[in-house]
Parts: C-alpha cells; structure tokens; sequence
C-alpha cells in the first residue's frame, strides 16, 4: 500500500511539473507572440514574374524603413505598431511604384493585421506558430507564395544593398528564456504543441 501511494506522489509531481511547465512555455510564447512587429508580403501568383517583383518590393520598403529610421527609439512592438501605421499609406505607394515601373497593371494592399503565422525558422530563430500583428502587404490577388520577416526588432535581412540587420539589438531583444524557445525548439516542442491544441480548444 505504501509503495502504491509513493508511486501515485511521484505520478503527481511529474504531472504537476509538466503542467507548470507548458503554463510557463504558454507563457513565453504570448510574450513573444506580443513582442515584435511581422512583415508579410504575398506574392500575385508564383509564376517567377509575380515573385521576382515581390523582392523587388520587398527590397524597396526595408530600404526605405531604414534611411527614414521608422522604429527609431521604439521602446515596444506597440510603439512600433503605432509607428507602422502613420507610414501605411507610404508603404502601400511605394508598392505600387515599384509595380508600375516593372509594368504590372495590379496594385497592392497594405495594412497592418493580427494574422496566424505557421512556425518559421529565420536566421537562428525558430518563431513559433500563434497569432502575431503584422504589416502586410498583399500584391493583386495574394495567391502567391509569401515573404516574412521580422520588422520589429530589426531582423529583416533583404538582399538589397546598404540595408542591414541589427544582430546584436534582436538579441538583446528577447528575455533569456524567449531566447531559448527561439533558439532550441527541439526542447519545447512538446509543451509548444500542447499550447496550440489548448488555444484551439479555447477559441
């Protein structure tokens, strides 16, 4: 009888622990859902025109973020949301020029939106998938394959010239246990799957 009971504590502690722990992972992963700013561009189509122009695009609107300095001295992905949007008319205009000057007859879209993002491996980050707000700009239909990065804080890596990531800045970003969700997936891969089937459940 004794060992039954030692073995129903310990059944008990172990799932208290994993419990705290996927509450502790749900955590992490809100806080960095709520962290940054996404960029999202869908493609026309995926005929090689449709995409290349989408770089293009891509290419012109970093460029422009970074010799106008729109995130300068943002303290939050808030601060930068409100910041995104005093330049969504100008970033829809410079999508449309970019357009025009390689003659397609579509325009774009942009604004900025709370959107369901897959996970995403970027650089040495893995984002987990969950809801983030984004700066999207859609390209006629949007049925094409997308474009993404990460606008706040500043990782997005274009192949435009003259247009660089802050490395060091992402990595001071994130708190230390969002740094290792971030970069070793593989440990909380279990618990991240149990929180997304938990948010389903709740919606």
């Amino acid at each position: 009888m004794k060992f039954k009971k030692e073995i129903c504590l310990i059944a008990a502690l172990a799932l208290s622990l994993t419990v705290q722990g996927i509450i502790s992972t749900s955590e992490i992963k809100k806080n960095i859902e709520n962290d940054v700013l996404r960029l999202h561009i869908p493609a026309n189509s995926d005929s090689m025109e449709d995409q290349n122009v989408k770089i293009k695009v891509r290419d012109e609107i970093l460029e422009k973020a970074k010799n106008e300095n729109w995130f300068e001295n943002c303290t939050d992905s808030e601060n930068a949301v409100e910041k995104a949007k005093n330049y969504i008319d100008e970033i829809e205009e410079t999508a449309d020029s970019v357009l025009k000057e390689n003659g397609f007859d579509y325009v774009s879209k942009a604004e900025i939106t709370k959107m369901h993002f897959d996970e995403k491996n970027y650089e040495d980050y893995t984002f987990p998938s969950g809801e983030y707000t984004a700066v999207r700009i859609t390209l006629g239909k949007g049925e094409g394959h997308n474009w993404w990065c990460v606008m706040y804080p500043n990782m997005c890596i274009p192949c435009a010239e003259n247009v660089e990531t802050d490395d060091e800045k992402a990595d001071e970003f994130f708190s230390e246990k969002e740094k290792d969700v971030l970069k070793n997936p593989e440990k909380y891969r279990f618990k991240l799957k149990i929180c997304e089937l938990l948010e389903k459940l709740v919606k």
